[in-house]
């Protein structure tokens, strides 16, 4: 029973492994443009959600950095953008980015989420993340970066 169930825990582990190599080589070509971009702009992101079947909390500490003209959501401790896959890069003219709320349990929970669509690789990525306080400024950096917008921008915040 003890070999059945290391046997599970392997493969369970090279399934995850060969998903993210294969992640991670549909955008290198992408990476390597990024990597010779200005940054711009650069912030830590409080909620990060990625959308399969539903929306899924991205756990641990991400951080979104714009460049000229693409930007990247990625995970701020190399093992989990290395093991886990946790980087996404977008070219910004190929993304739309839009206000709205998701499904919260709570009413008292929900929040303004910014929405990306937009490609990352080979596939087609849906990401929405929250920084508080900081939803204009995300907007402003990826308008600039050439992010399509979809609706009206967030309020200008108060100081």
């Amino acid at each position: 029973m003890g070999y059945v169930f290391f046997g599970l825990v392997l493969t369970l582990l090279a399934v995850v492994a060969v998903r993210t190599w294969l992640s991670y080589r549909s955008t290198v070509p992408l990476r390597r443009e990024t990597a010779g971009q200005e940054i711009t702009f650069e912030i830590r992101l409080d909620h990060v959600k990625v959308f399969g079947s539903g929306w899924t909390d991205v756990k641990g500490a991400m951080v979104l950095i714009v460049r000229t003209d693409t930007f990247e959501v990625s995970a701020v401790a190399v093992p989990f953008k290395a093991f886990f896959g946790m980087d996404y890069y977008f070219r910004a003219r190929d993304t739309t980015i839009e206000l709205g709320e998701l499904p919260s349990i709570s009413y008292f929970l929900k929040k303004t989420w910014l929405i990306i669509k937009g490609q990352s690789g080979n596939r087609k990525l849906e990401l929405a993340f929250n920084s508080e306080n900081s939803v204009y400024d995300v907007w402003v950096a990826l308008i600039r970066a050439g992010a399509t917008p979809i609706g009206s921008p967030p309020p200008i915040p108060s100081v």
